[in-house]
């Protein structure tokens, strides 16, 4: 999955369809409670004008009034100049409109900026700005339309330019703005602005608020509380998320809150707590897609592929264009090795609007089945379209390093290694890259250099899993058998890869642990019955616990389903 910077989120939405846009600010709204949200008409610039209202509640908290919004949605490619949106502010202000809001992936210039601070003070239209880093901060907060819209694309955990702690602050003062409220953030300069600080000074913010005064009733103050508990979860503070979230839920028990405390449950690696939640929605909204495929994509990462497959099946059935869905239960099939249903399930879905996401889908799957040619070749014709693309650049480096294993050893894991380079100079903060560079190194025996690189990466994430694999393989090659299952675990508890778990089997073979090993060989031969390597490592321990007989008939059985490749990079090989 790329990670992009917040810069370059603004150049993805700046880059698709306005009408795809007014949808995505359509779904945002009446996530963020708005009601009757409709078009208002067509624009001359190219973008789409929505109205829609809110329910407000007189000082007796029962007498109910409308307040009317306009709201003005379009991409830009750079700022937003002043003459697209003057005639529209005069007309609000005509049509005795409550309030404006710009929804855009790009700033005010400017001039505008000055033209709107002196139209506000002379007009009672309360004019918002949700564009920029603001319209980013409010929908990243819903990650579910994230990953409908734009997948393989990973919500930023770090801020545009301040300190993570100060854009946190200024996020969710934001966020009040949804909702008709100004939050005011009491900082003092003497304190340090940490994580229980930070939380303070939202939370006290959030209490100062007079909320029966403005009207707003406790189903948008839930949602404030809610839209708050994803800013903090998006950037790393999992335990602020939860106390936000469950006091959100405290206010109103929505289908929406719980989703999102699953989200953040599975976030803190509560997993069995977060399954619970979703199967509780599903028992109330069986068929509700989010709930299905958040809970299928649970189940894979606890490597209960088979149920994660039903799920994301089921997701789909709700909703056929659910993307995320449809890129997950790929991915599950090619999880269980079958390699031709997860293809032919990918050539079936593909069409204009999805096929860049699941044309990687595909290089994913065709490397996993080892036609390394093929994949070469779709990632390389990819590449000549999307030539900065993070995904395609670190799946070069992976279809080098395949193909290793199989011909040429030395030659292409050199140009494994500086492919691995090549993204990571692209994007320094791509974690994977890192990861295999390691991989790499360990294939070519540097484990050293490995090690050094492995603790790199720590600087910038000790709970990758994939780095956390990696230590354990050196820890176990350096005789360190208690760290390395100590850190094959930390891995598996964050992703339950199959080669994460063949690991944990050579750590505990050589902590004389085989009964466990052969539990989770058995786990792995659960998802894919023709495993040669899990029955490779079950007859090793059955012959450790003196069952030759038995042992020889596993590796009978290895030695038939040993897996060959479909294709290689070059049609010969002295090996």
């Amino acid at each position: 999955m790329e990670s992009l910077n917040y810069q370059e989120w603004q150049d993805i939405i700046g880059g698709i369809d306005d009408r795809l846009f007014e949808e995505i600010c359509y779904r945002l709204l009446t996530k963020l409670g708005y009601e009757g949200v409709k078009p208002r008409g067509g624009s001359s610039d190219g973008g789409r004008d929505l109205e829609g209202i809110k329910i407000r509640l007189e000082g007796d908290g029962k007498t109910k009034y409308i307040e009317n919004y306009w709201f003005e949605c379009k991409c830009y490619s750079s700022t937003i100049p002043w003459k697209e949106i003057s005639d529209k502010l005069h007309s609000a202000r005509d049509e005795k409109v409550n309030s404006f809001i710009i929804m855009s992936n790009r700033g005010l210039s400017p001039q505008a900026q000055d033209k709107v601070k002196k139209y506000k003070e002379s007009s009672p239209v309360r004019v918002i700005e949700w564009s920029g880093f603001p319209f980013l901060d409010i929908l990243f907060q819903h990650k579910d339309l994230c990953d409908w819209y734009f997948p393989g694309y990973e919500i930023p955990s770090t801020p545009p330019s301040e300190t993570k702690e100060k854009h946190i602050i200024k996020a969710s003062m934001n966020i009040g703005q949804v909702f008709g409220i100004e939050l005011e953030a009491n900082i003092d300069k003497k304190i340090e602005l940490n994580e229980e600080n930070i939380r303070k000074i939202i939370s006290d913010a959030l209490r100062s608020v007079n909320y029966s005064k403005l009207g707003i009733p406790d189903k948008e103050k839930s949602q404030l509380y809610s839209s708050i508990a994803m800013t903090f979860l998006q950037f790393g503070h999992s335990s602020d998320a939860l106390t936000f979230i469950d006091h959100a839920l405290r206010l109103e028990q929505s289908t929406n809150n719980l989703i999102n405390k699953g989200i953040i449950l599975e976030n803190l690696d509560l997993i069995e707590d977060s399954n619970k939640l979703y199967e509780e929605i599903l028992s109330l909204e069986p068929n509700n897609s989010i709930a299905h495929n958040n809970l299928g994509h649970n189940y894979r990462r606890q490597y209960e592929l088979k149920s994660a497959l039903d799920h994301f099946s089921k997701a789909i059935e709700q909703d056929p264009n659910y993307l995320t869905a449809i890129n997950n239960k790929a991915q599950t099939l090619k999880d269980l090795k079958m390699f031709d249903e997860s293809l032919a399930f990918v050539d079936e879905q593909i069409d204009e609007k999805s096929s860049f996401v699941l044309q990687k889908t595909k290089i994913d799957v065709l490397l996993e089945a080892l036609d390394l040619k093929e994949a070469f070749r779709l990632n390389d014709q990819l590449l000549k379209l999307y030539p900065n693309d993070i995904d395609l650049l670190n799946y070069k480096g992976v279809i080098y390093e395949h193909n290793a294993q199989y011909q040429y050893k030395e030659k292409y894991l050199e140009l494994a290694y500086d492919a691995f380079g090549a993204t990571r100079q692209k994007n320094p903060r791509f974690i994977l890259a890192i990861s295999n560079q390691v991989v790499c190194l360990m294939n070519k025996g540097n484990y050293e250099f490995a090690e050094i690189i492995v603790n790199e990466g720590f600087s910038q994430n000790n709970n990758d899993p994939f780095l956390l694999h990696n230590k354990s393989k050196i820890e176990l090659l350096k005789g360190n058998f208690s760290v390395a299952l100590n850190f094959v675990e930390r891995a598996i508890q964050k992703k339950s890869l199959e080669k994460f778990l063949l690991t944990k089997c050579d750590v505990l073979l050589k902590l004389r642990k085989y009964s466990e090993v052969e539990k989770q060989c058995d786990r792995i031969l659960k998802n894919d019955s023709k495993n040669s390597s899990a029955f490779l490592l079950k007859a090793e321990s059955l012959r450790k616990r003196h069952e030759p007989t038995k042992a020889k008939l596993l590796v009978k059985k290895a030695n038939k389903f040993r897996r060959s490749p479909v294709s290689l990079l070059e049609a010969f090989s002295f090996i």
